[in-house]
């Protein structure tokens, strides 16, 4: 049973990282470089797909396409780029729900409106 679960969780974990690989990292490389200083890419492509792995494939390639026409820069992207742009565009696919000013039938409660009462 420890086994299977352990499997299960190396396989999501392959997942996400094939899913950020090719939806977001492999199409802005291809027009940005990855910078010269990187000795190590394995471990520069873990940080991206440890902060990038929670987003949808829809968010990745949104943010990859937005990364491609809005940078100035020649350089690939720095890592707290790339989560702001998926925040930006999950929060315009997936709308935080607006607040409710009823609940149960009685309305918010509103302190001025109380006191001027």
């Amino acid at each position: 049973m420890q086994k299977q679960h352990e499997d299960q969780k190396f396989k999501a974990a392959k997942e996400r990282k094939l899913k950020v690989m090719r939806d977001f990292i492999t199409r802005v490389q291809q027009h940005f470089p990855l910078p010269s200083t990187v000795e190590d890419k394995n471990l520069f492509y873990e940080d991206y797909v440890d902060a990038l792995g929670g987003y949808s494939e829809k968010v990745l390639m949104a943010a990859a396409k937005r990364v491609v026409l809005n940078r100035a820069f020649p350089t690939f992207p720095l890592l707290t780029e790339c989560v702001d742009v998926c925040d930006a565009i999950h929060n315009q696919l997936y709308p935080a729900p607006e607040p409710r000013s009823w609940i149960k039938g009685y309305p918010a409660w509103d302190e001025p409106a109380v006191f001027a009462a």
